[in-house]
């Protein structure tokens, strides 16, 4: 079977004691698990002692995990098991280094892909990557500040009023778009406001091409406007949306974490909960200003248009 290993990288601003005590526990990642937070409802059970945990969902599937070996504050390994949607085994092992006055986590899976699914290898590793770029991330904001502000709330399918605006487009990797769309969002005000075009409220971000495999993201970045100038000038776009059929799921907190749902988009449409259109692949929609607001309270809509 084709073999799948790989591994992700975090540096936490802590020791190596306190980022322990958040990954030798399973009681602990249910806090911070990027699997788990996907589906709230699905049921999880741990032993007493904190080295068993199981889970069955409706939609993350079904599997255990234990731990067989560690060292304490160094290295702690992980037998996982899947048994839904299909059957596989991976080895995990987490790692733990001093670095740069704090500690780095280094997360490793050893796994292989069933026969049937090798052409899949670079998408599965991409795919897997970002989950475990996603809950480095909730283990960070766990150990460092001692919770975990992401919340999500699956609104479903909507009907919603469309929206004009004016934007820029831009393509760049996953880990520079948050700078990139700030940057691009504040020529897009600037020329709002020395053009003395009337502006909204919102800002979003319309994703056209999510290319995980290349890590290429290919994107809008917009602010909502009562109506488009007709004489907009170069880089700048006016568009309409149609939100008239979305899926959606809003997120409460960092903007870091809206990871977190798009992983719950990826997940119910895999399990064909709804059937997306292939002219936008989704839209973040952000409710209020990050300028007055505090992050744990950043209140972001994730659409995926559909075919409903």
């Amino acid at each position: 079977m084709p073999k799948m290993n790989f591994s992700r990288f975090m540096w936490i601003d802590s020791t190596e004691e306190k980022v322990w005590e958040r990954i030798i526990d399973f009681h602990e990642w249910k806090i911070w698990s990027p699997w788990a937070i996907l589906e709230p409802s699905s049921k999880v059970d741990v032993s007493e002692d904190g080295k068993f945990y199981k889970w069955v969902g409706k939609h993350i599937g079904e599997g255990s995990m234990k731990i067989v070996d560690f060292d304490t504050n160094k290295r702690v390994e992980i037998d996982l098991n899947f048994l839904k949607p299909w059957k596989s085994y991976a080895k995990v092992i987490l790692y733990l280094r001093p670095k740069n006055n704090g500690c780095e986590v280094e997360w490793e899976m050893q796994s292989s892909l069933p026969f049937f699914l090798f052409f899949m290898k670079k998408m599965m590793i991409a795919y897997l990557g970002l989950d475990f770029d996603r809950g480095l991330r909730m283990l960070k904001e766990l150990v460092e500040h001692g919770k975990v502000s992401s919340a999500m709330e699956n609104q479903g399918l909507q009907k919603l009023p469309g929206v004009k605006y004016i934007g820029i487009d831009s393509v760049c990797t996953l880990a520079e778009i948050g700078a990139d769309m700030s940057a691009k969002l504040k020529m897009v005000h600037e020329y709002i406001r020395a053009n003395n075009i009337e502006i909204g409220t919102q800002a979003l971000n319309i994703y056209f091409k999510s290319d995980m495999v290349n890590d290429r993201m290919t994107y809008r970045a917009a602010i909502v406007v009562p109506s488009i100038p007709a004489n907009l000038q170069s880089p700048m776009v006016g568009g309409e949306l149609d939100l008239s059929n979305v899926y959606t799921i809003k997120h409460t907190g960092k903007y870091e974490h809206l990871g977190n749902a798009w992983g719950m988009h990826s997940t119910l449409e895999r399990n064909k909960v709804y059937k997306r259109t292939k002219k936008i692949e989704g839209i973040e929609f952000y409710v209020n200003n990050p300028m007055n607001t505090a992050p744990e309270d950043l209140i972001t809509l994730v659409y995926v248009p559909t075919k409903q």
